[in-house]
């Protein structure tokens, strides 16, 4: 099963939400990095994913803060909206 991945409107959607609940500056300081934060987990080369795995996908593009500054609050729910995702997707664990 392929990996769902978050787009740009949904990221800017939970961002509205948390400033709605949280306070705090609207806005994008810089598009071109939120498109590439976004993007990064989708990297693929030879068709092949770069990221070996959901979790490594979900750590991907973790460091930028695109939004407006002050607010990594947008950044650490992605990262956790992606962890999220990868745990529920990932087979259980047999030992």
């Amino acid at each position: 099963m392929p990996p769902l991945f978050l787009d740009i409107s949904h990221v800017l959607r939970t961002h509205l939400s948390l400033i709605e609940r949280y306070g705090g500056a609207e806005g994008v300081r810089d598009a071109g990095l939120l498109h590439s934060a976004v993007a990064m987990p989708q990297a693929s080369f030879g068709g092949e994913f770069l990221h070996k795995n959901l979790f490594e996908m979900a750590a991907a593009g973790g460091n930028a803060h695109p939004t407006a500054p002050d607010l990594e609050s947008t950044g650490n729910s992605m990262l956790i909206r992606r962890v999220t995702d990868a745990v529920e997707r990932s087979p259980p664990i047999v030992q």
